[in-house]
Parts: structure tokens; sequence; C-alpha cells
């Protein structure tokens, strides 16, 4: 009789979500024209840019898509609860 090795789970979205955001500020300043200063994007976009790309995994991977709408919401959580201390 053959055994099965259990199905793996993706990375934890938590993870997935840093390496994104760091990606898509990699290629954003790759193609930027200016090499100025730019402020650091709020929490709020960094959730919505997550939300995009979480767009993109609805069809292929809704399940993995649903991880990265949770943890684009905790992130965006995590802003109203350190601007309410």
């Amino acid at each position: 009789s053959q055994s099965f090795k259990p199905a793996t789970r993706h990375l934890g979205a938590e993870r997935v979500v840093g390496v994104v955001i760091a990606l898509a500020r990699v290629v954003a300043s790759a193609f930027s024209s200016s090499r100025s200063v730019k402020a650091a994007p709020s929490l709020e976009q960094e959730a919505n840019e997550l939300r995009a790309y979480a767009q993109q995994f609805m069809k292929s991977d809704p399940g993995f898509a649903d991880d990265l709408f949770a943890a684009a919401d905790r992130h965006e959580e995590a802003a109203f609860v350190s601007t309410a201390r």
C-alpha cells in the first residue's frame, strides 16, 4: 500500500505579504525616473496593494487569495490599533 503525504499549504500569508510589498517597492523604484526620497506608503496603501495582488489569485487559487485578503485586513487593522494608542 502506498502512503501519501498530506497536502502542504502555501507559505504563511504573513510572510508572503512582506515579500510581495518589498518586491513591489523594488520594482517601482527601479522604474522610477526620479531618485528623490519618497515617503513610505501608509499601512492602508500597503493593504490595498496586497488586495490588488490577491485579486489575481481568485480564480487559480481562491484559498491563497483569501489568506492574502485576510492578511491585508490585519495589516490595515494594525494602523488603527497603533494610532488609537
